[in-house]
């Protein structure tokens, strides 16, 4: 895998584009028990940053597959993520207020000290908020194949033959 490295002194003229490619091994490192590592996951793609008043804007391009297990039927499927991803990019403050309440448009935006800052963890996590809580391999996905079959009257387990005897005698 290669880090997607942001050097900000190269963005200062014009725009500057970064090739994204994150390989299997890094997207099981992050993601865990949420995805099929058995098979091949990976994403790709391009990120533009582009110098706004005061920040940076962050916009990408992504191409990605991840295989992901059904909650229903626990099948494994492809899942592609949604391809857009976009970032605003702040110098961190000296100091933060003590409390402050975050609204969702705050979610989009990242503080960053020195003069590069490494954008894979924000690629991974973009990633990782578009997958569904409970992913489903389609919308008629009937779930686990249960196949319980109940033996006949007459066909008892030996070991269980005690019980049933047990059972007629509280009848008399």
């Amino acid at each position: 895998m290669r880090k997607v490295i942001l050097q900000f002194r190269e963005i200062k003229d014009a725009p500057k584009e970064l090739e994204v490619m994150i390989d299997n091994e890094a997207i099981a490192a992050r993601f865990g028990e949420l995805i099929d590592t058995s098979r091949e996951n990976y994403c790709n793609g391009v990120i533009t940053a582009e110098k706004l008043q005061g920040a940076v804007s962050v916009v990408g391009s992504l191409q990605s597959k991840l295989h992901l297990i059904c909650s229903k039927c626990l099948e494994t499927f492809e899942y592609k993520v949604p391809e857009w991803f976009n970032l605003i990019l702040m110098p961190a403050p000296q100091a933060f207020k003590d409390e402050v309440e975050l609204e969702s448009s705050d979610l989009d935006v990242v503080y960053y000290k020195g003069e590069q800052i490494d954008l894979t963890d924000h690629v991974l996590d973009h990633m990782i908020v578009e997958i569904p809580m409970n992913p489903v391999c389609s919308e008629n996905c009937n779930g686990v194949n249960y196949k319980c079959e109940v033996p006949e009257e007459d066909e008892i387990d030996p070991r269980w033959a005690a019980l049933k005897n047990i059972s007629s005698n509280d009848k008399k």
